[in-house]
């Protein structure tokens, strides 16, 4: 059965076929986004559980004159890419509320800027870094 023939199926009512996409493309799709995401292996699986949702979502408006296999990495592209871009966001704004609540120069990691950094964490915060840093 191609494809299109499950598609036809999943849009004609048997939303069970879907599976059929799911375990054809997952494996394929999580090991481009564990690349993409520098092999983070629970952002590859949030982002791959999103994609397949704009899949079944989207798939009345996929043009079936195209390979399904390439619409679906394209979808897991762009997730991946909109995933970086708010995790980027996310650590440009905290490093930014860091450095005014810290009034520390961060282009000089200094003993006495990491050790400042360091005391004004709570304990449990200033021993996952060091362990995970030092």
């Amino acid at each position: 059965m191609t494809d299109q023939d499950i598609i036809k199926q999943i849009l004609d009512g048997d939303k069970s076929k879907f599976e059929q996409i799911l375990l054809k493309y997952q494996r394929r799709i999580f090991a481009y986004l564990l690349r993409m995401l520098n092999f983070h292996q629970q952002d590859a699986e949030d982002v791959l559980s999103q994609t397949f949702v704009k899949v079944y979502i989207n798939l009345a408006g996929y043009n079936q004159k195209l390979k399904l296999s390439s619409w679906i990495y394209r979808i897991a592209h762009n997730e991946a890419v909109n995933y970086i871009r708010k995790k980027s966001k996310n650590f440009t704004s905290n490093m930014d509320n860091l450095e005014m609540g810290f009034n520390i120069d961060f282009d000089k990691p200094t003993k006495e800027n990491i050790e400042k950094i360091l005391s004004k964490l709570k304990s449990k915060e200033r021993d996952i870094l060091s362990l995970f840093y030092l």
